[in-house]
């Protein structure tokens, strides 16, 4: 809001009171008001697929990222030689590795 302004020429105003921005008090109030008298609330429910989606993340999130018993087991093979894969199989994982980046 503007009060008393009074323009001199083409491109000069001189200002000879008060300006004001922004919401009016009585504005301000009301908003307030509604805010704390509102009896509705925003909830969410997930449905029964998002909670066993849920479930199922954190028993995953809980397994450890190396397989110990696995890696004992290959580790015993490769020092006694019985740890036998062929060419062809290392070469299609890495193709398969590569592909799917």
């Amino acid at each position: 809001m503007i009060k008393n302004a009074a323009i001199k020429g083409t491109s000069e105003i001189q200002h000879t009171g008060e300006i004001k921005t922004g919401k009016s008090q009585a504005l301000q109030k009301q908003e307030k008001s509604l805010k704390s008298t509102s009896r509705y609330e925003d909830t969410f429910t997930p449905s029964q697929t998002a909670q066993e989606l849920e479930r199922v993340k954190e028993i995953f999130n809980t397994l450890p990222d190396i397989r110990e018993d696995r890696v004992a087991e290959i580790k015993a093979k490769l020092s006694s030689g019985d740890y036998q894969i062929s060419a062809e199989d290392v070469a299609e994982r890495i193709i398969i590795a590569f592909a799917n980046r």
